[in-house]
């Protein structure tokens, strides 16, 4: 139990950080947002090889505290899980703005899954939760030994 006590105090202080980020009225810009995303990658994907593809110029809406926080949280909902599972060595991740949405797509060469299975964990629950707090729709392709793709669209 002892040797827990520093990832638990990590996993506290990254949360009291992203905590101290998100109520800052400073980083109320979704450029900002897609910066931490990108940072967020680097620091969580150190060790595997991965692409982010983001909009350079600003995504031309406004957005709230709630939506920023729950597609950050989607996103890094999203790494963990590669992370976790997926024994990925490539990742590929993706922003857009298209019409009136925002896509998100994240796409690993991991182990894959069966998405139709029901599993214990709470990392799909968690990103579906997310995906319908913020009206958007998630789909997940994936299959045992392939990979899998973790498509998210929101309307802006």
């Amino acid at each position: 139990r002892l040797r827990e006590i520093p990832r638990i105090a990590r996993l506290t202080a990254e949360s009291m950080r992203d905590i101290v980020w998100f109520i800052n009225p400073e980083n109320d810009d979704m450029n900002k947002l897609l910066a931490k995303m990108r940072d967020t990658a680097n620091l969580m994907l150190d060790s595997i090889d991965f692409t982010f593809t983001a909009p350079e110029v600003s995504i031309s809406f406004e957005t709230d505290l709630d939506f920023r926080r729950n597609l950050y949280l989607f996103f890094k909902e999203c790494l963990q899980n590669i992370i976790k599972h997926s024994q990925a060595n490539k990742v590929g991740i993706e922003i857009q703005q298209a019409e009136s949405c925002l896509q998100l797509q994240v796409v690993d060469n991991g182990v894959g899954f069966d998405p139709s299975q029901e599993y214990s964990g709470s990392g799909l629950k968690n990103l579906q939760r997310r995906a319908a707090d913020m009206g958007g729709e998630m789909q997940i392709i994936s299959e045992k030994g392939k990979g899998t793709t973790v498509m998210f669209t929101v309307r802006i």
